[in-house]
């Protein structure tokens, strides 16, 4: 039977190691440390096979803590958990004494293994070449790349909408414009006819005062009508130039963003 201590301070990662482990018939957890104090003084009371150890603890940090128990209790094999996959981290618990270095996100299974080959084998792990960690370094780099990398073209399929939205709304503007200038152009139409029948009627008819003011009058509210429909024509124009360049505008800051 393999006995085991577990020491973290996560309460629920020891839940879920505890019914793990727990499982297996080779193996028995025989006590729980939330410190590395903690750690040591259940080591020397229950001189376990096997300590499960978080580097990150308070009180007593984990280095720490595997440092004293290798020295003091030479019997009993230190596994460290970690939830940092930083090869510094792996290196500094090798050389405190460790046996083994586990990340918590390895399934209970890998675990277990592991377990099994340190208290089988008392396995010792080298801490990493220069080259090994050139290589994890540069894995890591590419993977950065990686996502980079998709986030551009996150950016451009934005880039790309939105400058369809822009040509869409460019196209809404021009199909306004031709009604608009269409609209103006049958006002003018109108207008001639009016002012035609209006030298007709001063031509016919010199006394007919109010006959002309009244044609007058038309043909003034025919005028205003034209100019503030060129007016809004105008205004909407603006407002579609003004709201397509800030929206330009937005595009080239986020992608400067990104790439700063």
């Amino acid at each position: 039977m393999i006995r085991i201590l577990l020491a973290d301070d996560q309460n629920l990662l020891c839940e879920f190691l505890q019914t793990s482990l727990g499982t297996e018939p080779d193996l028995q957890i025989v006590g729980h440390a939330n410190n590395g104090q903690i750690a040591l003084e259940k080591v020397e009371q229950l001189h376990p096979d096997i300590v499960l150890l978080d580097i990150n603890m308070p009180i007593m940090d984990g280095l720490t803590a595997t440092e004293k128990i290798v020295h003091d209790f030479p019997e009993t094999r230190v596994i460290v958990l970690s939830g940092s996959e930083d090869s510094s981290h792996r290196s500094n618990a090798i050389n405190a004494g460790a046996k083994s270095y586990i990340a918590k996100t390895a399934k209970a299974s890998k675990i277990v293994e592991e377990i099994r080959a340190v208290y089988r084998e008392g396995r010792i792990l080298e801490p990493q070449s220069d080259l090994t960690e050139a290589i994890v370094q540069l894995n890591q780099v590419k993977q950065e790349m990686k996502d980079d990398l998709q986030q551009v073209r996150l950016k451009l399929g934005q880039i790309e909408h939105q400058g369809t939205e822009i040509r869409q709304h460019f196209g809404q503007l021009d199909h306004r414009q031709e009604d608009f200038s269409q609209e103006i152009f049958s006002f003018k139409s109108d207008f001639d006819t009016i002012l035609g029948d209006l030298r007709r009627t001063v031509k016919d008819s010199k006394s007919n005062s109010t006959e002309i003011n009244r044609l007058q009058t038309l043909v003034e509210g025919q005028l205003s009508y034209i100019y503030n429909l060129n007016k809004r024509f105008n205004s909407l124009r603006k407002y579609f130039v003004i709201t397509s360049s800030i929206a330009a505008i937005a595009l080239i800051f986020s992608i400067i963003s990104l790439f700063s």
